[in-house]
């Protein structure tokens, strides 16, 4: 009977590392080690990073279109020539 205890405490150790290995890696937790070091790895940028980046690249994108429109625009090219002269 002592045995078959033992053998679900083992169990039962192992199901649980392996559950927060699952979530772990399914959120980003940083919860691994390395076998080496007994560091915490950085863990994952956030979704919540990558989302800032996103919108921060978008709203670059829109002032390039501007710049790109006032370059291209023909008033600019005469007020460049006429500074020329």
């Amino acid at each position: 009977m002592e045995f078959i205890q033992d053998m679900l405490m083992v169990i039962l150790i192992v199901s649980s590392i392996i559950a927060l290995a699952i979530v772990d890696k399914r959120y980003n937790l940083g919860l691994s080690m390395s076998l080496m070091n007994t560091s915490m790895t950085q863990p994952n940028p956030t979704s919540q990073t990558v989302e800032q980046k996103d919108v921060e690249i978008l709203a670059l994108k829109k002032r390039i279109e501007v710049l790109e429109k006032i370059v291209t625009e023909p008033s600019y090219e005469l007020d460049k020539e006429i500074r020329r002269l």
